[in-house]
């Protein structure tokens, strides 16, 4: 059972990665140098969390050393959608409620929760 969610992390993480790199190679294919600007966008998720019921996958998206949480939907489809907008830090360590409804992490020293419908954390 642990095998098959390493696996689908690793295929969560290559499509995110893919997706990136697709952004990039069209970037690249414009043939202009990047800007300070253009360097401090590229964004680099990581720390994938499945949800209990399988249906989303969260993870920190860091831009110029602030991390914030995204969420996927497990089947790829839409876009990921922001759960937080921090200005700075950090978001390390999330994880799920049971009920698969509402994520957890640390934060500036403090537990913070954001619903994965949305809303403010």
């Amino acid at each position: 059972m642990f095998g098959w969610k390493i696996l689908l992390s690793m295929l969560a993480m290559n499509a995110l990665l893919g997706w990136t790199s697709r952004a990039m190679a069209q970037s690249a294919s414009s043939k202009h140098r990047l800007t300070i600007e253009q360097l401090i966008d590229i964004k680099h998720p990581s720390d994938p969390i499945w949800s209990p019921d399988g249906k989303h996958v969260v993870y920190a998206w860091d831009r110029a050393g602030v991390a914030n949480l995204y969420a996927a939907s497990a089947d790829g489809q839409g876009q990921p959608q922001a759960l937080t907008a921090f200005p700075e830090g950090q978001v390390e360590g999330a994880f799920w409620s049971r009920d698969s409804q509402t994520v957890y992490f640390p934060h500036e020293g403090g537990l913070w929760q954001v619903a994965i419908a949305g809303g403010a954390p």
